[in-house]
């Protein structure tokens, strides 16, 4: 078990990369909330993580890369994710194990995301404001409950002039080029 801890988390941190070789559990201590303003990087990929409180990412303006593939037990994000309006990268791939990722607070504000994963999750609709990410250049909802039930109206996508890959298909892709 993996307790995050204020002394190791400063204010001059860039990038932050916890590796496990095998399942660890990390626990953020509830109303935590680190003062690191030029954290661009945050990489915490295949822990378990029940729960992520809001005031964990309030003073992380800078982030740019937010990656919690393979993370398990998270079944829904923090509402601030909704702020963190410098996110160029949102890998949400595989999360939560068993139960999944259900819940993503609204995306409308993230206009720099360039990069969203929501595939292997149980997230049964796409997250409100998903469709004013016009900078988007990769998408992948492969494996991702919100296509298995529903049908994408012809259109859905074409305001994403950026896009460059687009995954909807276990086994298949969709390459979108520049016209």
């Amino acid at each position: 078990k993996v307790i995050l801890e204020q002394k190791e988390w400063t204010e001059d941190l860039h990038a932050v990369y916890f590796h496990t070789f095998g399942s660890a559990e990390i626990e953020v201590p509830p109303g935590w909330s680190p003062n690191c303003p030029k954290l661009s990087t945050l990489l915490l990929p295949h822990f378990s993580i029940k729960r992520i409180p809001d005031s964990f990412f309030r003073h992380m303006c800078g982030l740019k890369v937010l990656n919690l593939e393979g993370c398990k037990d998270i079944t829904e994000l923090p509402n601030c994710v909704s702020d963190m309006v410098n996110l160029t990268a949102l890998i949400l791939r595989d999360c939560g194990g068993r139960d999944g990722l259900q819940s993503v607070p609204p995306l409308g504000k993230l206009k720099q995301l360039r990069d969203l994963d929501l595939s292997c999750t149980k997230i049964e609709d796409l997250p409100q404001g998903w469709e004013s990410l016009v900078n988007l250049e990769r998408l992948n909802l492969s494996k991702c409950w919100a296509f298995r039930r529903k049908i994408i109206p012809k259109g859905t996508f074409s305001q994403f002039h950026c896009l460059q890959l687009l995954v909807l298909t276990p086994n298949g892709r969709v390459q979108v080029n520049d016209p």
